[in-house]
């Protein structure tokens, strides 16, 4: 049983190595390079980016300005989304005053007798 569950995960590792293989080898040369230049991508490794850009024969220098241009215009998305979510976690919990030490607290007795305090 041991050797069946072992050839099967070497089966399906080469199975998935040869799919992101063959996708690395049609990808357009300008998603490859600023996919490879800017470290992105889950399904390739960057020695496989590196392999494809080599078989492939391509030239990665004169995609480097697109893809700091893609890097810039992605720390802008996260920026905004950053402040998105800090501003909605700011309404939903509003920030409070760290000189305040009183505490809200709030008692809830069950139909069974137990009583549950919440402090915040």
């Amino acid at each position: 049983m041991k050797t069946l569950t072992l050839y099967f995960l070497i089966v399906s590792m080469s199975f998935l190595y040869a799919c992101s293989s063959r996708n690395l080898m049609t990808m357009p040369a300008s998603d490859l390079c600023v996919s490879y230049i800017n470290g992105w991508g889950y399904s390739a490794t960057g020695a496989e980016k590196y392999e494809a850009i080599k078989s492939r024969n391509i030239n990665c220098d004169e995609y480097r300005e697109l893809a700091k241009i893609e890097l810039e215009k992605r720390e802008r998305i996260a920026s905004g989304l950053e402040e998105v979510l800090d501003s909605t976690v700011d309404v939903i919990y509003p920030p409070q005053d760290p000189n305040d030490d009183t505490l809200n607290c709030t008692s809830r007795t069950s139909n069974s007798g137990t009583t549950r305090i919440n402090c915040n």
